[in-house]
């Protein structure tokens, strides 16, 4: 089978800070400290309301073909010719955010461009997709472009969500021919009877927007939902995460001929600290194989993992013959693991 390796990654955070303390502010009945106990989050990023998901890839992507890469030229955009954006936050219901980027960033038109409407585990997914393109030939270098705008999901009055979820957008590009971590084998999965737990319910075909979905319905602890805006079923994520987490990356690991000791790093989705540490416990993982910034950004969604990826190369802890495992799991319900090795 032909190879594909991560090239290069990279992220954007949008400028404005968004603390506890400030939320507690207009929260005055919230609990921040107890809220940071449990997630692990201090802050969180907040795009600008006039500020697009498209305009928000752009401005990670354009990292990518702005670097000096060790041992690798600078990326051309002229060599890209496969594009794929992971978002929940599109500009438009059509067409695909992938098409706007295209143009934005001025790549080729023989580019190919689509979307993956996918949270958490989407980088993931994302990555499987891009490896099979490369080492198929179908492609030789694939833009993936992970953006989420959550703040424009969430509704201003629902304090359990804005706490949790930050703005961010992150790429990476994908080779066929080289690059600093090869693409492993991977493991990847969907529990779609659990679709309820993580829903925007009304604007797509199923419940159309119109007078009725603008009005909120309470929930049992008396919090108000807006049918147009995102809801999470808590418990029932925490259930979810701490169950197909570990089973897919025993999974990776065996598809990979790998034992948990030779892993230098798991990169798990930064859903919360509780959601982390029950999955580190169940695979008896030492904490520091397993980093976590999700005190200062917030859950990012589909950003988390190429986040950490970024800052671990840009930290100098990428030395060639390091493994990685990544582990997405969240909305869908789905889950996606894969292995990466340092060259």
């Amino acid at each position: 089978m032909n190879r594909a390796f991560i090239e290069a990654v990279s992220y954007y955070l949008p400028p404005r800070n968004v603390s506890n303390e400030e939320l507690a502010r207009e929260f005055p009945a919230w609990n921040p400290t107890r809220a940071e106990l449990i997630t692990g989050i201090k802050n969180r990023r907040v795009e600008a309301a006039d500020v697009p998901a498209s305009e928000m890839a752009w401005r990670a992507a354009e990292k990518i073909f702005e670097r000096d890469i060790k041992n690798i030229k600078k990326a051309d955009k002229r060599d890209v010719d496969f594009l794929i954006v992971v978002t929940q936050s599109a500009d438009y219901r059509l067409p695909c955010t992938a098409c706007l980027l295209q143009a934005k960033l001025g790549l080729a038109d023989s580019t190919g461009a689509l979307d993956i409407n996918l949270g958490c585990s989407g980088f993931v997914y994302g990555l499987i997709l891009a490896k099979s393109l490369a080492a198929s030939g179908a492609a030789r270098k694939i833009l993936l472009v992970a953006v989420e705008k959550s703040s424009f999901m969430v509704h201003q009055s629902d304090v359990t969500l804005r706490y949790i979820l930050g703005d961010a957008a992150a790429a990476a590009l994908i080779s066929s021919g080289s690059g600093f971590a090869e693409i492993g084998e991977s493991d990847y999965g969907t529990d779609g009877a659990g679709w309820r737990h993580i829903l925007i319910p009304a604007g797509g075909s199923a419940m159309p927007c119109g007078e009725s979905t603008k009005a909120p319905t309470a929930d049992a602890d008396g919090n108000l939902k807006y049918p147009e805006y995102e809801r999470m079923n808590g418990m029932e994520i925490f259930n979810f995460s701490v169950k197909r987490g570990p089973a897919s990356i025993r999974s990776a690991l065996e598809k990979n001929n790998l034992q948990r000791e030779q892993v230098d790093y798991f990169l798990l989705h930064q859903a919360n600290k509780i959601i982390i540490d029950a999955i580190a416990g169940a695979l008896k993982i030492n904490p520091e194989r397993i980093p976590v910034n999700i005190s200062e950004v917030g859950n990012t969604s589909s950003c988390s993992i190429p986040i950490l990826l970024s800052d671990l190369r840009d930290d100098g802890k990428l030395s060639a013959g390091k493994k990685l495992v990544l582990c997405g799991f969240g909305v869908g319900l789905s889950w996606a693991s894969t292995a990466l090795t340092i060259v």
